[in-house]
């Protein structure tokens, strides 16, 4: 039977409005027993921009990894795609450096109007399949995470971004909170 670890989101320690939690964040959550952290890509940079190097010292001293940063945004936005793309780079080097293993990639926000169509969708895998192989090339796995309040927060959203990425090159890192709280039983979503 393979073995499970359990890691702990720095999110708890309200990371986004205080990143200079993210210290007291890593050790609470070794001292707590869990196997590993994540937090934004984007608090990465802050960071590494403030303190540039002490992260990897801070997780290698609480003996845990940065298991993974995530990146959200419009994968939908052409225009966007080649920050996202340079993003899914700079982050996917980061986590292989700090002893992680996957860049989880979450659809942004959620709009109803227009609501998302099939060019959206394609778009959306486009870029991620891309994003994929760069993390491939870092030597991480990329993942889709769907969320509510995204693009991927229904069934139908989920499973339409699902059929159409690379599974060759995004996984799957379902949140089953997440996808109830979308009206979605996640069962046969993770089943599938």
């Amino acid at each position: 039977m393979p073995s499970v670890k359990v890691g702990h989101t720095l999110l708890t320690w309200d990371v986004f409005a205080h990143p200079e939690n993210i210290e007291q964040g890593i050790r609470d959550i070794a001292e707590l027993g869990f196997a590993g952290t994540e937090t934004g890509g984007m608090l990465y940079d802050w960071w590494e921009e403030q303190r540039p190097g002490q992260l990897k010292s801070i997780l290698r001293e609480a003996g845990i990894p940065m298991v993974t940063l995530f990146e959200s945004g419009d994968w939908t936005d052409e225009e966007g795609a080649p920050k996202l793309l340079e993003d899914a780079r700079r982050w996917s080097e980061a986590i292989a450096n700090l002893g992680g293993a996957m860049l989880m990639l979450v659809p942004g926000r959620r709009r109803d109007v227009p609501p998302y169509g099939l060019d959206d969708f394609r778009r959306m895998d486009e870029t991620m399949n891309r994003a994929g192989q760069i993390a491939k090339r870092a030597g991480i796995d990329a993942t889709m995470h769907p969320h509510w309040g995204t693009a991927a927060e229904t069934r139908l959203e989920i499973e339409v971004l699902l059929d159409r990425l690379d599974p060759a090159l995004v996984g799957f890192a379902p949140d089953t909170g997440q996808i109830a709280k979308g009206d979605a039983n996640p069962f046969p979503i993770v089943e599938r």
